[in-house]
């Protein structure tokens, strides 16, 4: 009896492991301090602050146009086209 071309490939690969398929991560497009940027995988704003490696207690966040208090940084989801403004503060005179 002949074996199918799918068995004879399965038959050659013997116990060679198959690779899975990629996990492909879809960019996000946002507008960052006016600039077009990637999101960096970053789901809230509170990730894209730690991504940019950002000290929180330095920074204000603006978000499509309202500023966003640090406890809500963590609630706040990023999608494609959203607006962020990083603005960091400074003490001095």
């Amino acid at each position: 009896m002949r074996n199918s071309i799918a068995e004879q490939k399965r038959q050659s690969l013997g116990s060679f492991d198959v690779p899975r398929p990629l996990k492909i991560f879809a960019l996000v497009k946002i507008s960052l301090n006016g600039e077009t940027a990637d999101a960096r995988d970053a789901k809230t704003i509170a990730e894209l602050i730690d991504c940019y490696e950002l000290p929180p207690q330095s920074i204000l966040v603006e978000h499509n146009g309202l500023a966003v208090h640090r406890r809500e940084w963590s609630e706040r989801p990023l999608v494609e086209g959203d607006r962020v403004e990083f603005v960091r503060v400074s003490a001095g005179g």
